[in-house]
């Protein structure tokens, strides 16, 4: 067992080096694009000229290629991360394995479109591509968001029913000292204060799992997401 989970570790681990590897190529081919485009700003007949626009759209092409490569990584690693949850459920597993092959689906698609568009491509032909890459991008993002934020709410379905048994154990312990004539009017004021530490955290948990639901739709409520996230965490201690 403990073979597995190390196995499965060290393949988390590599999935988040080649997505790290893939981003850090995409900011390298970023920069190159840039001097690229500075070069290009030439408006002479010049064959020299000819040659430094060529060489933009053929840097545009790499950068398109780096930029599905890192969307590539970007669902490997999601679907690792939902493969090995502990906390979903299979039907929750199922439908956001089913969304992630869905997007790698339509990722394929893309890039055997890039493989056919031939690097003079015409410079409307390459704002298409980029507009349609980037609209494919935009959604693979706001998948993850949904998928991250059910594995956030679920984790902290399992901590609230974790703190709530405990106080159920706590109850019952209690009522059998009682039983035993021990003095109990401490520890049942302790319990008191623990039930409504629970309850206000169950009152967290309700505002971030409405906040991650609305970030699945808004990029601007991903940060309210997080702060109702940092409230339950910090009410978790």
């Amino acid at each position: 067992m403990a073979g597995r989970v190390e196995e499965i570790r060290e393949q988390l681990r590599e999935k988040k080096d080649r997505y790290l590897e893939a981003r850090e190529a995409l900011r390298e081919k970023k920069e190159q694009l840039k001097e690229l485009r500075e070069k290009a700003r030439c408006q002479d007949e010049s064959e020299d000229c000819r040659d430094k626009k060529l060489d933009l759209k053929k840097g545009v092409r790499e950068h398109l290629i780096k930029t599905i490569e890192l969307i590539d990584r970007s669902l490997e690693k999601l679907q690792d991360r939902v493969e090995n949850s502990k906390v979903l459920s299979e039907e929750e597993k199922q439908y956001a394995l089913q969304r992630i092959a869905e997007l790698e689906k339509q990722l394929e698609e893309k890039k055997a479109e890039l493989e056919v568009l031939s690097e003079t491509a015409t410079n409307k032909e390459l704002r298409t591509y980029i507009r349609e890459l980037k609209d494919l991008w935009h959604t693979v993002r706001k998948e993850q968001r949904w998928i991250v934020a059910q594995l956030t709410n679920s984790k902290q379905d399992n901590l609230v029913g974790i703190y709530i048994r405990y106080g159920d154990r706590a109850e019952a312990q209690i009522a059998k000292l009682a039983e035993q004539g021990a003095a109990i009017a401490q520890l049942e004021e302790l319990l008191a204060k623990y039930r409504e530490s629970v309850e206000e955290l169950k009152v967290a948990q309700a505002d971030a799992k409405a906040a991650w639901l609305d970030a699945k739709s808004s990029p601007e409520a991903l940060e309210q997401a997080r702060e109702f996230q940092h409230s339950f965490r910090e009410k978790a201690k």
